[in-house]
């Protein structure tokens, strides 16, 4: 049953275009995970644009789809601005919710999103720390 979800949720993944990098071990039904997406910014540049674009767009987008305890914060890394965004998402199969964290950083014309989802926020920053430290960011 396992291998069967998990190829679908792979699919699913290459299809959405998402990197996984790290996929903890599956504990009550529950995959801690790091993934990475990098979109498009949509011809937005600035980071006054891209703050004011991504405050708006991301709490209605995440509310919508059932994210709570959201908490959207702006601040500028050396090589972009950046959106971290805090949440909880409550499924019906666990008794207790997830606790996500994403990055929205604006690199030249793209958005690189990386997500921690785990059972810890403290967990989700210390990882998002230690990658947002050691990156690596190429000149385009």
């Amino acid at each position: 049953a396992l291998k069967g979800y998990l190829s679908g949720e792979v699919a699913q993944i290459v299809r959405d275009r998402i990197k996984i990098f790290a996929v903890g071990p599956l504990t009550k039904g529950f995959f801690p995970n790091l993934n990475v997406f990098v979109a498009s910014s949509g011809g937005v540049t600035t980071r006054s644009a891209f703050f004011q674009a991504a405050d708006a767009q991301l709490t209605v987008s995440l509310s919508s789809a059932g994210y709570q305890q959201l908490h959207v914060t702006n601040f500028n890394l050396a090589v972009g601005g950046a959106v971290r965004v805090t949440y909880e998402l409550k499924l019906a199969s666990q008794a207790q919710p997830m606790q996500g964290e994403q990055l929205y950083i604006l690199h030249s014309t793209k958005v690189v999103v990386i997500t921690v989802t785990s059972r810890s926020q403290g967990m989700d920053r210390s990882i998002l720390g230690s990658i947002v430290r050691s990156w690596r960011w190429s000149s385009s």
